[in-house]
Parts: C-alpha cells; structure tokens; sequence
C-alpha cells in the first residue's frame, strides 16, 4: 500500500510521497507477472545497467516531497524541492495540497479495514491466480 498526492499546476508538479521509506517498485505480483518491462527494469538494474535517469526509479526510498519545473524539466527528470530558488512555489503546492485534502475529505490516511482487504485478496485470487 502506498498514499502518493499530487498537485499539478501549468508549470509546476508537486507530490507528497506519505510513506517515503517504500520503493517506486514495491512488490506487486500483478505487476511482476503482468509488466514485463518492469522485470526487465530490475534486472538491468541489478546489472548496474540503467541510466541514471532509469536508476531513480529503482531507489528503495522515495524523497517526501518531489518538485518538478515543468517549464525546464517537461520528463520531470530533476526533483527541485531542496532548490532555494523554488521554495516559494513549492510552498504554495503545500497549501493548495493541504486546503484539497482538508475540502475533501481525503481518506488516504485511514487504513482499509480488514474486511476491506480481505475482499480485495479474495477478488485478486479470483481474477489473477495468486
């Protein structure tokens, strides 16, 4: 499970990463039979095969905030958040994020119950083997 919020304005994207000591890549079963690029992925990756572009992607930890100048950066390739020089705009993200979660009342902060999970797992067993 994981909690990802972003706000995307024209020429900024913002996103908070609520559980920042789990991968890009966590486990998925689904998507470790069903993307065979993503296998791919991991395996150049332990060869020490990728990009650093690529390698970002592979981290064990994601950065808490990520903020991205879509003017100068449109792949959003270079995380700015620690950037002095976007400390304003990044601030305003903060709030526009914070007011959207507070207006709606975002659930992403209960965890499901186990009832919930339960339904999910039976329907996943149901559907795609495992």
């Amino acid at each position: 499970m994981d909690r990802i919020r972003s706000v995307h304005s024209r020429y900024f994207n913002y996103i908070r990463n609520f559980y920042p000591e789990r991968p890009y890549t966590q486990q998925n079963r689904y998507k470790d039979t069903r993307y065979p690029v993503l296998q791919l992925m991991k395996d150049l990756h332990e060869k020490g095969q990728l990009t650093p572009e690529q390698r970002q992607f592979m981290v064990p930890t994601k950065p808490k905030e990520e903020f991205y100048d879509l003017l100068a950066d449109p792949y959003e390739m270079h995380n700015v958040a620690d950037d002095p020089n976007y400390q304003q705009q990044l601030n305003r993200h903060r709030v526009i994020l914070d007011r959207w979660i507070a207006e709606t009342g975002d659930k992403g902060a209960i965890p499901e119950s186990d009832e919930v999970l339960q339904k999910v797992l039976e329907k996943r067993i149901e559907e795609y083997g495992f």
